[in-house]
């Protein structure tokens, strides 16, 4: 009987060990996963701040483009009105002679003075 209590005993420790190495184990592979994920998220964290100051650099560099657009645009404004006003002059000019070489034709043709044209 004694022996059969001891060999009880000695099932029961054995059982006892064995789930202590399981739950061992469970806390191990607990912890490990819980460090796992937590490298996960510093991982995940990290990769969005540096999204998310990429994007900030990207808007930095579209406004910077925009506003250049804008400086050209506006040299682009100052350069055309400039042209245009040059080709008024001209056409002006053009104009006041081309008056004035028509009435020298018309007065010579009807031998009339001087032509003023101004």
């Amino acid at each position: 009987e004694i022996q059969h209590l001891q060999k009880q005993l000695q099932t029961a420790q054995t059982q006892l060990q064995m789930q202590q190495n399981e739950t061992t184990l469970s806390q191990n592979q607990l912890s490990s996963r819980t460090k796992e994920m937590s490298l996960r998220q510093e991982q995940y964290t990290s990769r969005f701040t540096y999204q998310n100051e990429r994007i900030k650099d990207l808007e930095q560099q579209m406004s910077s483009l925009y506003t250049a657009v804008d400086v050209l645009n506006e040299e682009h404004s100052g350069e055309k009105e400039k042209n245009v006003n040059a080709l008024k002059e001209n056409l002006y000019s053009a104009d006041e002679e081309m008056a004035r070489l028509i009435c020298i034709e018309e007065s010579q043709l009807k031998n009339k003075g001087p032509c003023h044209v101004s």
